[in-house]
C-alpha cells in the first residue's frame, strides 16, 4: 500500500513538474527589418507579410487634401493567416505607440485591416503601429510593430522599419529589435 502511494506521489510530481516546464516563457526571437520607404500623396506602397501585404495609401479628400490610411491586401488568394491592428478601444482608431509600449494578447485588436485612418500620427514624429499576425489553421499569434512618420499635412508617409517576435504568443515592445 505504501509503495502505491509513493508511486502515485512520484507520478504526480513528474506530471506537475512537466506542466510547469511547458508553461515557461520561451525566449524572444525578434526579426527586425529596416525599410525607409517614403510615400508621397497620392502614391501608395506596401510591405509584405506572411500572408497578405500591408498597404499604406492616401485617399483623396479633395484638391491637395489627403488622408493617410492602412489596409491589408484583400486579393482572393489561398491565405494562411491574417493581420489585426492595435486600436483604441473607445474610438477604434489605430493606436499611436511610443518606444517601450507593450504589444500583446491583451491589446485591443481589429478583426481585419480595412481602410484604417492614420490621422492621429500626423505631425507626431516617429510612432509605432502594433500588429498581430495570426496563422490559420492553428491560430497561433505573433506580435510586431511598424514604425512610421506621417507629415503634419498628411502628404508624406515614411515607413521606417518593422519587427516581429517570431516566438508564438510572446509580446514585443514598440522599438524592440532583439
Amino acid at each position: 500500500m505504501k509503495t502505491k502511494i509513493i508511486l502515485l506521489i512520484i507520478a504526480f510530481s513528474i506530471l506537475t513538474g512537466n506542466c510547469k516546464k511547458n508553461q515557461e516563457k520561451l525566449p524572444d526571437d525578434i526579426y527586425y527589418n529596416e525599410l525607409n520607404i517614403m510615400i508621397a500623396a497620392p502614391e501608395n506602397d506596401s510591405i509584405s507579410g506572411a500572408c497578405r501585404s500591408i498597404i499604406f495609401y492616401f485617399s483623396d479628400e479633395g484638391e491637395f487634401d489627403y488622408q493617410a490610411k492602412i489596409r491589408a491586401d484583400t486579393s482572393l488568394i489561398v491565405c494562411d493567416g491574417y493581420y489585426s491592428i492595435m486600436v483604441n478601444s473607445q474610438s477604434s482608431t489605430v493606436t499611436a505607440l511610443s518606444d517601450g509600449d507593450e504589444i500583446n494578447a491583451q491589446s485591443n485588436w481589429t478583426r481585419s485591416i480595412v481602410d484604417l485612418s492614420l490621422d492621429q500620427f500626423a505631425g507626431k514624429g516617429e510612432k509605432y503601429i502594433g500588429y498581430k499576425s495570426t496563422i490559420i489553421p492553428s491560430y497561433d499569434s505573433f506580435y510586431g510593430w511598424i514604425k512610421i512618420k506621417l507629415s503634419i499635412h498628411m502628404d508624406t508617409l515614411t515607413v521606417i522599419g518593422r519587427a516581429t517576435n517570431n516566438t508564438e504568443g510572446n509580446s514585443i515592445l514598440a522599438g524592440q529589435t532583439d
